[in-house]
């Protein structure tokens, strides 16, 4: 049955966006009743459609444009009924109170597949305390004021929700969205390394290299060493599981370890250090000589081989690319042999032709020359055929 003082209660709510991005609603969750002692109380699906009909949403008009950064958040806020016909029947009361953020919504982040590294890339952009959702799992990743924090906790959301009911509460059918009311968590959470490489070899010089050198140079078996650094490093605070790991990428680390000027000098003015290393040199001086002889001997025949090799290959690579310049000398030289033939052969064409145009022009030079003895011989001729051409009777000369 229905009993709720509309009037008076807070409704707590994710605040989601109407799609015209003015308006907004709020999708309930529960609600704060100031007669129980403003205690929050959570309402579960069937309760929610019962109270907030029909669909379990707060219709809030204007409200992004007043609270355009409570969007996405969880909050509180108070209501009055609709005066409108609609899905909903319920809108946000403007005038009981200004709304404000109640509860933590989780953040959906792809984590569990991510290296330490890449865990805390994705996480060091955030300055408060935040939780994080992926897949089964529950993350919460805290900083620390003034100094990173390199693990993380995580939860088995399927072994704690059903005792954090009123602490975690998911609001969505597909089980993917989930709201914090209490940091109070019960049940036994787990923690993750998420310190950066980088940070992880200088965590480690300073916390156990530079303060038992002693142990390192004496210890030769390297499982012996790792079992050692463990117990000897002073967890201060770090979770078992996080030292673990950080030990085991340390051990993976050793054939890539650096130390920085400061660290180097930090070694160097340590007496303990000083002191077995100068031990050290007194007991094994002529064997650490002989094997740094017979070391360098090894890298120089290894040089000498590795030049012989490189120069033999280069004269190779030399042979083969005047082999084939040659060849494409070769080829060059008879190509240029048929252009040569193929040019004079068209010189000497061009020459004949020359000739021919040459003997044409003069011949048709010579007949203008001579048009007019021509034409006074053909004039001779025609005389000489008319006057030998007899007459007809009328007298009528015929001729050409």
């Amino acid at each position: 049955m229905n009993s709720l003082d509309y009037t008076t209660i807070k409704v707590v709510g994710v605040v989601e966006p109407h799609t015209n991005g003015i308006h907004a609603y709020l999708r309930v969750i529960g609600y704060i009743d100031p007669d129980a002692g403003w205690k929050f109380k959570r309402l579960y699906p069937d309760e929610i459609k019962e109270k907030f009909p029909t669909r379990g949403l707060i219709f809030m008009p204007n409200f992004l444009k007043r609270y355009r950064n409570l969007c996405g958040q969880c909050i509180y806020t108070g209501i009055q009924v609709s005066n409108n016909e609609g899905h909903d029947q319920f809108i946000w009361d403007r005038d009981a109170g200004l709304p404000a953020e109640y509860g933590v919504v989780v953040c959906e982040e792809k984590l569990r597949h991510k290296d330490p590294e890449g865990i805390y890339e994705t996480l060091s952009g955030y300055q408060d305390t935040t939780y994080f959702h992926d897949g089964p799992f529950l993350y919460r990743y805290t900083p620390k004021t003034g100094q990173p924090y390199y693990y993380i906790e995580q939860w088995d959301l399927n072994n704690i929700l059903s005792i954090n009911q009123d602490r975690i509460i998911c609001y969505d059918r597909d089980r993917s969205r989930y709201v914090i009311m209490n940091d109070n968590i019960a049940g036994t959470a787990t923690y993750l390394d998420i310190m950066p490489d980088e940070q992880l070899k200088e965590w480690f010089v300073e916390t156990y290299v530079t303060k038992a050198w002693g142990s390192i140079l004496q210890n030769e078996d390297r499982n012996k060493l790792l079992s050692e650094i463990k117990n000897t490093i002073p967890a201060k605070g770090v979770p078992n599981e996080v030292l673990e790991s950080r030990i085991a990428r340390i051990s993976l680390m050793f054939e890539n370890f650096l130390l920085n000027a400061g660290q180097i000098q930090a070694l160097a003015e340590n007496p303990l250090f000083k002191e077995c290393i100068d031990r050290s040199v007194a007991k094994y001086s002529e064997q650490l000589i002989t094997n740094l002889q017979s070391q360098y001997k090894r890298e120089y025949q290894s040089l000498q081989s590795e030049q012989k090799e490189r120069v033999a290959q280069l004269e190779r690579e030399v042979n083969t690319a005047t082999a084939k310049a040659q060849a494409q000398k070769a080829r060059l030289e008879e190509e240029q042999k048929r252009y040569q033939a193929a040019i004079e052969q068209q010189l000497a064409h061009i020459a004949s032709n020359k000739k021919k145009i040459e003997t044409q022009e003069n011949s048709l030079q010579k007949i203008t020359n001579e048009k007019d003895r021509i034409l006074k011989d053909c004039d001779v001729l025609r005389d000489i055929i008319v006057s030998a051409q007899p007459t007809n009777p009328v007298g009528r000369v015929y001729g050409c």
